[in-house]
Formats: C-alpha cells, structure tokens, sequence
C-alpha cells in the first residue's frame, strides 16, 4: 500500500473517474460484487469480481501484482459498472507496485521499451515550431509509421486553418506509463511538458487517441483535441467521395472511450465522405479492445487474440473504420481502415490502395517524414 500512495505523490493525475488517491481502496470499499464488468472482460473471468480482488491484496495477497499484466487496461469495466468504480486504475497501481518491487520487468516487453526509447531519440524526433506558434498537431509515433505522406497532408491541411501551425513528432511514453514505469514515464513527459511551455504552446491537436489520453491525464495547462472534429469542418476534404458498396462498421479505440465529441466526429467524416456503415453492439463508450491495450500482448498472446476475435466477430462482414493506429494493426489491414486514409487516399473513388507499412518500414518511413518536416516551408 505504502508504494502505491508513493507513486501517487510522485506524479498526480486528477481525473473525474477517480474519486480516490488509492483506487484499491475504494474499489474494497464499494464494489456491490454484481459481476457486470466479469460478464464483459474474459480477463475478469479467470480472476474475480474487482472487489475480492481488492480485498485479497489488502490481506497480503500479491499474486495480483502478476495478473495485472493481463489486463487490457481499456476501461470497459468502469464503463459498465454501475458504481463506476476506477478498475483499470487498480490494476495500473498494480503494476507500478511490481516495478517498485523488482517485479515489473519481463523480456517480452522489450521491443516496446526499444520502440520507446527510439521514438524519444533524437534521431527520431522534430520539434518545428514557428515564431508565435501557439498550436501543435502532435501525431503520435504510429501513424507516421504506417502511413507518413496521409499525416503530412493532413498537417498542411490544418495549417491552412492555422497558420502557425508546429509540428512535432516524439512518442507521448505512454509505453512505459502502461507498464508501470510511473517515474520514468513522468520524467519524460515532464520534459516534453516544459519544452512545449517555454516555446508558449498552450493547443495540442492529435490524431492518436494514446496521446490523447496521456496530455489530457498529465499535460496540466494544455488544451489538447483530436483533429476528427477539425477536419469535419474542412469542405474541400469531401470533395471526392469514396464510391464503394461494402459496408463499414467504426470501432471506438477504448483509450478515447469516454470522448463522446470525437465518436460523432469520425461518424459524421465517414458519412459525409460517403461510407455506409452500421454500429455494433459494443461502440463509443461501450467499445473492445482491440487485443493491443494495456501492452497485454507482449505476455498474453491468447488474450490478445481473443479480444481482437471478439470484436472482428461482432464486426462481422463489414470492414472496420478505426482512428487509432494500434487498433488497425490489431485487427488486420485486410478488415481496418483508418479513418485518414480514408481522408487522404489519393483517389477520386474507391477504396485505398497501398495500404499500412509494417516494420522495419516504419521506422525508415518515420525518418523520412522527419526529414521532409525540416524543410516545410
């Protein structure tokens, strides 16, 4: 208990789903056992109802700090559980207590950590930012990888409604902030947090829902958006209807899951660019996961793959429209289409073609565009 209250003095996070500093308090406390998040989470399933959970690790029973990794993270549990209790929470202290401990560290996690780690390098990063800028577009490190000249055109694109525009590409660590690694995480976003204040950045504009999530949660000060509902408001980007006959479906990322204003952006962008699409039973505040949340499938490939089933069963037939690169990815190139690219095909109809890049292409592909920023005009 000691660690957790620790970890949270270190590095606050106000939030209006927490009502507690110690989630694992409350959640002994208040959990009514009525099993409405088990009933939604396979993960629930093989452990228990959130409030024995808490209970037993209160008495001493530390097997939780293990389990945690298993959890997706994604939040749907607080979004079905009629107390609205911070579960997701828990299980992220729990993993900040097995760092502390010397528990938290697992080889599989490693290429994340690298990813990480390269995506904060200097080679890797570009901070352009214009005299009297006071708003960024901050696209996070995925998409530029999977898709770099769609992210350019869409920052010329919203430079033309802000001129003074920056443009910076850098990784939010959120990576090391799911894993557990709270201090690390705070160090490096602190450091991004003051750079981006003594240059008088005050706006964030993202494309991914993770950074979203992170600059919201942590970036005190900062007024951050998602560019969906921006480029509603951008004419020209429908000028070219996509004409095709398949049906879509929207999977929300469950990092934004409670961002109701960006679910009706991404719905309106691909009815108005001429989509046909459906809704599933679980969307908007009652998303999936996509199978990538909450690092689970570095450890847990069977738990990985089951969320991603669930949802591509649900989806059924119907091609997905996602707005997060790790849930296009997740669900498969041949299923999901990210909403920019739909944007920003190229095409006067149909769908895209040449669709994601995979790694190692993505890092060259990152290279490249931070090359092309150094000399925008």
């Amino acid at each position: 208990m000691t660690a957790i209250v620790n970890l949270k003095q270190k590095c606050s996070a106000p939030s209006s789903l927490l009502s507690s500093d110690v989630p694992v308090l409350k959640i002994a406390q208040d959990c009514i056992h009525c099993g409405a998040c088990v009933q939604e989470c396979g993960f629930l399933q093989n452990q228990a109802v959130p409030g024995q959970i808490a209970q037993n690790y209160l008495s001493g029973d530390k097997g939780c700090l293990r389990s945690a990794y298993s959890c997706s993270l994604c939040s749907l549990c607080v979004e079905v559980c009629p107390q609205h209790l911070p579960v997701a929470e828990m299980f992220l202290d729990f993993r900040r207590e097995a760092v502390l401990l010397g528990k938290g560290r697992y080889s599989h996690h490693r290429p994340l950590r690298f990813y990480e780690k390269i995506g904060n390098s200097k080679l890797f990063t570009c901070y352009r930012l214009p005299q009297a800028c006071d708003t960024i577009f901050f696209p996070g490190c995925a998409l530029p990888g999977i898709m770099p000249d769609r992210i350019l055109h869409l920052f010329n694109y919203l430079k033309e409604q802000i001129p003074q525009l920056g443009l910076v590409l850098d990784c939010c660590n959120k990576p090391s902030h799911d894993l557990g690694f709270q201090e690390q995480f705070c160090q490096r976003f602190a450091q991004k947090v003051d750079r981006l204040r003594s240059a008088g950045v005050k706006k964030v504009i993202t494309t991914c829902p993770s950074c979203y999530q992170i600059f919201k949660r942590y970036g005190k000060g900062f007024d951050i958006v998602t560019a969906y509902p921006l480029l509603n408001k951008m004419e020209k980007i429908f000028s070219a209807p996509i004409n095709s006959s398949q049906v879509f479906t929207v999977h929300d990322s469950c990092a934004i899951r409670f961002e109701d204003e960006t679910h009706k952006a991404v719905r309106e962008l691909a009815d108005r660019k001429g989509l046909k699409f459906s809704e599933m039973n679980h969307s908007r505040r009652k998303t999936y996961c996509c199978g990538a949340g909450g690092t689970v499938h570095y450890l847990e490939q069977k738990k990985d793959s089951s969320w991603t089933r669930k949802r591509q069963k649900e989806a059924g037939e119907a091609n997905m429209i996602t707005y997060c690169a790790g849930c296009t990815s997740a669900l498969g190139s041949d299923r999901a289409y990210h909403i920019i690219e739909l944007l920003f095909s190229g095409l006067d109809s149909g769908l895209p073609s040449g669709r994601m890049s995979s790694a190692p292409y993505t890092y060259i592909n990152r290279l490249l565009l931070k090359v092309k920023c150094l000399f925008l005009h």
